[in-house]
C-alpha cells in the first residue's frame, strides 16, 4: 500500500515538472529602462509675419528746410512676412521675404509722399551666441514709390536757397541692395524674435544705408 502511494506521488511530481512553464526572474521594484533624449527635428518650413520701422536714407535725409540731416532718415512703419526653408545643410537656412510701408510719409517740406517695398533672398546661419541668435545676409531689391502734387519748393542747397520742382503724380524707382542682419529671441515670448537689418543701397559715394528694426512672429 505504501509503495503504491509513493509511486503515485513520484508520478505526480514528474508530471508537474514536465508541464510547468519556465520561471522568468522578476525585475527589481522601481526599475525603469533608461530614456534617451532626442531633440525634435527643425521643421523644413517656417513662416513669420513681421512688423517694425524702417529708417530710410539714414543720416542722409534733410530733416528740415535748413538742410539739417535727420539721424535715422525718414522713419516708416513697415509690415511684411518671411519664409525660411531648412534644406538640411548643417543648420543653414534659406529665407525670402518682403517688407512694405503702407502708410506714406511726407518728405521734407511735404515735397512728396514716400512708400517702400523690398524683396530679399538670403542665407541664415546655424544658431550663434548660445544657440539663440542667427545672422543672415543676401541680395534684394528696394522699390521706392513717390507721390506728389507738383509745384516748386525753395530749399537751402549749401549756403544759398534754391528752387526745386516737386514730383507730380506717382513715380517708382528700384535699386539693388545688400542685406545683412541678426535676429534672436525676444525675452521669453514663445515664437517671437527681434531682428535688426542694414540695407546697403547703391554703390560708391552715392550709396545710402537703410535700417530695419522689426519683431517677427512665427505662425
Amino acid at each position: 500500500m505504501r509503495g503504491a502511494i509513493g509511486a503515485a506521488f513520484c508520478i505526480l511530481l514528474c508530471a508537474q515538472a514536465l508541464g510547468a512553464p519556465p520561471r522568468v526572474p522578476k525585475e527589481p521594484t522601481g526599475f525603469r529602462p533608461p530614456e534617451v533624449a532626442v531633440a525634435p527635428p527643425e521643421p523644413v518650413w517656417r513662416f513669420e509675419i513681421t512688423g517694425g520701422v524702417i529708417g530710410h536714407n539714414t543720416a542722409q535725409t534733410a530733416g528740415d528746410e535748413t538742410g539739417g540731416q535727420a539721424l535715422f532718415g525718414d522713419l516708416l512703419p513697415a509690415f511684411g512676412a518671411t519664409v525660411h526653408v531648412n534644406p538640411g545643410w548643417l543648420g543653414w537656412n534659406l529665407s525670402t521675404g518682403f517688407s512694405f510701408t503702407p502708410f506714406g510719409r511726407n518728405s521734407a517740406s511735404h515735397a512728396a509722399e514716400v512708400r517702400l517695398l523690398d524683396f530679399d533672398l538670403g542665407a541664415e546661419t546655424p544658431p550663434l551666441l548660445g544657440g539663440k541668435w542667427r545672422a543672415h545676409a543676401g541680395p534684394g531689391l528696394l522699390f521706392t514709390f513717390l507721390k506728389g502734387s507738383g509745384g516748386t519748393v525753395s530749399l537751402t542747397n549749401g549756403t544759398t536757397p534754391h528752387t526745386f520742382f516737386m514730383p507730380s503724380g506717382l513715380s517708382t524707382s528700384v535699386v539693388f541692395m545688400g542685406d545683412v542682419g541678426l535676429a534672436g529671441p525676444l525675452w521669453n515670448f514663445q515664437g517671437m524674435r527681434l531682428g535688426v537689418d542694414a540695407w546697403a543701397l547703391g554703390l560708391g559715394g552715392r550709396g545710402t544705408v537703410d535700417l530695419l528694426l522689426r519683431l517677427m512672429y512665427e505662425i
